[in-house]
């Protein structure tokens, strides 16, 4: 079922066990077959500068920011769009996948594994990771293209969390970690940042932060953004509590792409 909470259209955690609800469908949408979990059958419709998209809702993570719609803003907020159209411009949603396939929820047994991710502080077994993915058409612009302002002003450590040296290159990636190394206390970070040097156009950032569990591990928190011209759009992965998980990051990039390909209406 597609709510409307305070003039949003919302699909996603909020309606993981709603089945069987009749939906209302804009003409030229397609549907689908009753999602097992959902009960959906029609997609969340909209569009990226002009590439119309219809989302399945079980990806969603939660709302989809239309453009001219300011979230803060209560009578923004219920100015925006009633009905799910290609005629919404979208400024921003958010989906979750499964990092070993690039599928979301298609199962009740898939519910019930991201349910889990709460549960623990450590990171899930592989089999059972998945990546929250941002997809903002706004943040493109301020870019230029690529990376290369952000590096810099990592570089010149504005926020104080270096200075920043650079270190060996991994994954085909330029490396730079803060020379503020952790300590042995509980909630004491560091950080570092990985990007392509070539094209510029994918930028990774990693907080390392030590455990309160003995024996005190650093635990990382890492963020893979990249750029889509094609579709205009800033892409984050969020949610990679495996540092080492990150040498998929093409991979990573080319299943994001793949399954935003699967929601273009052509």
């Amino acid at each position: 079922m597609i709510l409307r909470l305070s003039g949003v259209l919302l699909a996603g955690l909020g309606s993981i066990g709603v089945a069987g609800a009749e939906q209302w469908c804009a003409p030229g949408v397609p549907r689908h077959a009753p999602h097992p979990v959902t009960g959906q059958s029609c997609p969340i419709a909209g569009n990226l500068h002009g590439t119309r998209l219809a989302i399945p809702a079980q990806y969603l993570a939660g709302p989809i920011t239309f453009q001219g719609m300011d979230i803060w803003s209560a009578a923004s907020v219920r100015a925006g769009p009633v009905h799910s159209t290609f005629d919404n411009a979208i400024d921003d949603f958010s989906i979750r996948v499964r990092q070993t396939n690039f599928r979301s929820i298609e199962t009740p047994q898939d519910a019930a594994d991201f349910a889990r991710l709460g549960a623990s502080a450590q990171p899930q077994p592989p089999e059972n990771r998945w990546l929250m993915v941002d997809l903002d058409a706004r943040k493109f612009s301020g870019t230029g293209g690529d990376f290369r302002a952000a590096v810099q002003n990592w570089l010149k450590d504005d926020a104080h969390w270096g200075p920043f040296v650079p270190d060996a290159d991994r994954w085909g990636l330029a490396h730079y970690r803060s020379t503020r190394a952790p300590a042995a206390t509980f909630g004491d970070t560091q950080r570092e940042f990985f990007y392509d040097r070539e094209a510029g156009t994918t930028f990774i950032q990693c907080v390392n932060v030590v455990s309160s569990l003995a024996p005190h591990d650093v635990n990382s928190l890492c963020e893979l953004r990249f750029l889509m011209a094609d579709l205009g759009l800033f892409v984050t992965v969020g949610n990679i509590q495996v540092k080492d998980d990150l040498a998929d990051w093409k991979r990573m990039e080319n299943g994001v792409r793949t399954v935003l390909d699967g929601f273009i209406v052509r």
